[in-house]
């Protein structure tokens, strides 16, 4: 089972035109910052030059049980993981220890490639440091972690700690006894979380970290301690918090969104539409009166921190229990549509539109901000189109993004 998207975009498009409105010159100047103000659907719609013939806005209650689903998935996956890891650990535990399992592997590697004894001879001095250790050193970190969406930058795939999911710890003199398993985080020195240990011997351990939702991604150590209070050298980790999915209120978060347009019609709206819900979502508008079509794009900026995104990666949806199939993200913006009033009879122009959008992660003019951009088309003749977006976001669990 793979985790899931951790953008969902919802657009409701509705394309419309209008009435007779005294023309004003068109601008193709980039205009860096568009004015937005926050109305409520009605009132979008009575600001438009005409009315629309079809309304048909989005199933709200449909996509916030998409979003459920989504992080219901992603804690079904890290559990999947988690069971992989235990059968791992008996079987280690069946085949002697890492350490027989680590040699047997070995021999049978030197008689497929009888000429890489560099190499090898390398890899049996690496198991020869662990056998007569006298305190506990960790050899390797071992975890089924991955996650959809992009990752932090240098983050370390192979030794990540993340809440909710169990790791391996394989090294030397732990000890009979279960003892403890330390998180020590960077960002708080003088304190630990300790793992939940599910499974100790003297050569690897099997544990668990548990939810710790506000903590954020940072750099960490896990420390081995033995029943007798020895502790092992610290082992350099990664803390990943455990991702979730979330619909973001624009409203509630006016100072995170910027909007820009390449192309300006003879009325252009940008909003922030409120329901009465208290979900709120994106909007704009473009309408031309005349006399040539005006095609441009809007760029929607969302500068969020903590590593909160919009995700541009390939996600996974949930068709059955334990079944996911790939989804681009680009599937989750769907487009319905609602025609709009010619008013100009025979000179009116077609209906406008808007085309494929694109989402853009990582930006060099603004890093960890997230850019949605949407082309659209107006035709020359009474013309123009609204569209709405409903966005959500994907990042650590209990941390803010603002």
């Amino acid at each position: 089972m793979r985790s899931y998207p951790r953008i969902l975009l919802l657009f409701v498009a509705a394309v419309g035109a209008a009435a007779q409105q005294r023309p004003t010159a068109q601008s193709e100047i980039f205009n860096p910052g568009e004015p937005i103000s926050i109305a409520s659907q009605n009132q979008l719609f009575t600001s438009l030059p005409g009315t629309l013939k079809k309304n048909r806005p989005p199933d709200r209650d449909e996509l916030k049980k998409l979003v459920a689903n989504i992080n219901e998935n992603n804690r079904e996956q890290i559990e999947r993981r988690n069971r992989e890891l235990t059968l791992r650990f008996n079987a280690l535990q069946q085949a002697g220890g890492w350490q027989q399992a680590f040699l047997s592997q070995l021999a049978q590697t030197r008689l497929e490639l009888p000429n890489s004894n560099e190499q090898l001879n390398f890899a049996q001095q690496f198991i020869q440091n662990f056998v007569f250790c006298d305190r506990p050193l960790i050899a390797e970190q071992v975890s089924e972690f991955s996650t959809s969406g992009s990752f932090p930058p240098k983050l370390d795939k192979e030794f990540v700690v993340e809440p909710l999911a169990s790791i391996i710890i394989n090294g030397c003199s732990f000890g009979p006894q279960a003892g403890e398993l330390r998180l020590l985080l960077s960002q708080d020195p003088a304190n630990f979380i300790p793992l939940q240990v599910n499974n100790w011997s003297d050569g690897t351990i099997l544990a668990t970290l548990a939810a710790h939702p506000g903590i954020p991604d940072q750099d960490a150590q896990l420390v081995i301690v033995r029943t007798d209070g020895v502790q092992s050298v610290p082992m350099p980790v990664q803390f990943f918090q455990h991702r979730v999915v979330q619909m973001f209120n624009v409203a509630a978060n006016l100072g995170a969104v910027q909007v820009f347009t390449s192309a300006h019609t003879t009325q252009d709206q940008f909003r922030f539409i409120t329901f009465s819900g208290g979900s709120s979502e994106i909007a704009a508008s473009h309408y031309t009166f005349c006399c040539s079509a005006v095609s441009g794009v809007d760029t929607w900026l969302f500068t969020l921190k903590n590593n909160w995104q919009i995700p541009n990666s390939q996600v996974f949806r949930a068709i059955a229990f334990d079944t996911a199939v790939p989804v681009s993200p680009l599937a989750f913006a769907q487009f319905t549509v609602a025609d709009g009033i010619s008013d100009c009879g025979i000179f009116s122009s077609g209906e406008g539109s808007i085309g494929d959008i694109s989402i853009v992660n990582n930006l060099v003019s603004a890093p960890g901000a997230s850019e949605l951009n949407i082309p659209w088309q107006a035709g020359s003749n009474c013309s123009g189109l609204v569209y709405f977006v409903e966005v959500g976001i994907w990042g650590p669990d209990g941390v803010p993004f603002d």
